[in-house]
């Protein structure tokens, strides 16, 4: 792990991304009900979320499980590994919902390194499950996220370590009053070096660029009209896109429906420069970038430098303004791909003052290359892909979805970065079929995204969540790769 600074990650490149919480009403059996006598207070008359198990719970009740035929009950003995049988360890499993907190009824599984069920369980009101998880085996965590059903599962989890599952459950959202009109901010712009060949107003919603020299320029918050007021941003760049100069005007007042005049008249050229640098871009790359950013409120402005490796260099120097209060931001990135699959690099570094020059070399990382979805067992598809080396970053997402009958099943797995190049979909209970592929299923693009924080220390730190949580900012390395076609 590198110390520079940063910043998001998993569930998304979008993306997987510690603020967590607790996990428990387990149950058991086999078409019976079954208790787990250290946590049981009482029985409960809830269902599990997603219509998994139909398990009632009450603060870590008695849960109603269906569990297929050789699935160990939560809290039963199962040897540690003797008779040549791998060894299971205790592990907490703490689901929680950023904006709601501890999750109940969650659906949480086990499985073995060949992806059978080993155990099941439902979160209790602490949103908290205690499962063992089998040498070589996984985790996994089922929920309904509005109208589509969700499965998160977990792989070369660290030994007794505790893990932690952050969700979307997205309920969905009553109507809401109608958003106000949008403002329309007109702007004058004059005293800007004759030098500009363009003059241009950014927002958080929206921007405006004019080719030319003391021009009027307009934008709206249609977007966000409901925000109260936004920053605005004014800048008189060259032909390269580089700041010439600027003004900035913080928090200018919304009037809905109607339209706010002013003259820009003061203009800053507190100006710095930043080089950039990108090495290690494959021959075949399509695109390569180097950008420089300033964040001031809500807005972003950018000055990039962006096209195929021939037509960008291999350093560029972007200037950027120099405002007090500002965030910063340096991103690198190429991509490439071959008609059916693609992959891209990008790196990122933010910080509080100006940057300095930031250069990075893309074959220390390498290039991940998927394959199209396996789907001969269509239960249970597997996803496949090739990297040179493991790359040294903090960890890794694969991602598929696939049809179920009327909804759609969005499947992460989080795994290490050594992790073997492949993930099959561990195998679901009855019980949960709703979220199984199932014949006919149409199994999606395989998508691989591996990340690096610098507030991470490693892949363990990653499952147990230590805060400030990965997904609660933004990654320093994103390595992505994806087959564009889908599945025949």
């Amino acid at each position: 792990m590198r110390a520079t600074s940063m910043a998001g990650w998993f569930g998304g490149l979008g993306a997987l991304a510690a603020a967590c919480a607790a996990m428990g009403a387990l149950g058991c059996g086999s078409d019976e009900v079954s208790q787990r006598p250290d946590r049981s207070t009482g029985t409960g008359t809830g269902t599990g979320t997603g219509g998994a198990g139909a398990g009632g719970h009450d603060g870590g009740g008695i849960d109603h499980l269906d569990l297929p035929d050789g699935v160990i009950p939560v809290g039963a003995a199962t040897g540690g590994g003797q008779g040549g049988a791998p060894a299971s360890l205790e592990h907490e499993v703490i689901v929680v919902d950023p904006l709601d907190g501890p999750k109940a009824g969650i659906d949480v599984l086990t499985h073995d390194a060949d992806g059978e069920v080993h155990q099941q369980a439902i979160t209790d009101a602490a949103g908290t499950a205690t499962l063992e998880i089998p040498e070589g085996g996984s985790v996994m965590v089922l929920w309904m996220a509005g109208s589509e059903r969700r499965a998160r599962s977990l792989h070369d989890v660290p030994s007794g370590s505790a893990v932690r599952v952050r969700i979307s459950v997205e309920e969905a959202v009553p109507p809401q009053a109608q958003a106000p009109l949008p403002t329309t901010y007109k702007h004058y712009l004059w005293g800007a070096p004759e030098a500009a060949e363009m003059v241009g107003v950014e927002g958080g919603c929206h921007s405006d660029w004019l080719q030319g020299y003391e021009l009027s320029v307009q934008i709206t918050n249609a977007g966000c009209s409901e925000e109260p007021a936004q920053d605005l941003l004014f800048s008189a760049r060259d032909a390269a896109g580089n700041f010439l100069a600027w003004a900035l005007y913080p928090d200018v007042a919304t009037k809905p429906g109607g339209q706010v005049d002013f003259e820009v008249g003061v203009v800053e050229t507190a100006l710095h420069d930043v080089q950039l640098g990108l090495d290690g871009v494959p021959p075949g790359a399509k695109m390569v970038s180097h950008r420089a950013e300033v964040r001031v409120g809500s807005t972003t402005s950018r000055v990039t430098k962006v096209g195929t490796p021939s037509a960008v260099p291999g350093q560029s120097v972007l200037t950027l303004p120099t405002i007090v209060g500002a965030r910063y931001a340096n991103n690198l990135s190429a991509g490439q791909g071959n008609g059916s699959s693609g992959s891209s690099f990008q790196y990122e570094v933010e910080d509080a003052a100006p940057i300095g020059d930031t250069f990075v070399d893309a074959a220390d990382y390498g290039w991940i290359s998927p394959e199209l979805p396996d789907i001969e067992d269509p239960a249970r598809p597997v996803a496949s892909w090739s990297i040179a080396a493991p790359p040294p970053v903090d960890g890794c997402e694969v991602r598929m979805s696939w049809g179920a009958g009327s909804s759609t099943v969005s499947f992460v797995a989080i795994i290490d970065p050594s992790h073997a190049g492949s993930v099959q979909v561990p195998r679901l209970p009855d019980s949960l079929s709703a979220w199984r592929p199932g014949a006919g299923a149409t199994t999606n693009a395989v998508e691989v995204v591996c990340s690096e924080w610098a507030s991470i220390a490693g892949y363990a730190d990653v499952l147990d969540a230590v805060v400030p949580h990965p997904v609660d900012g933004e990654p320093e390395v994103v390595l992505t790769g994806i087959s564009f076609l889908k599945a025949p």
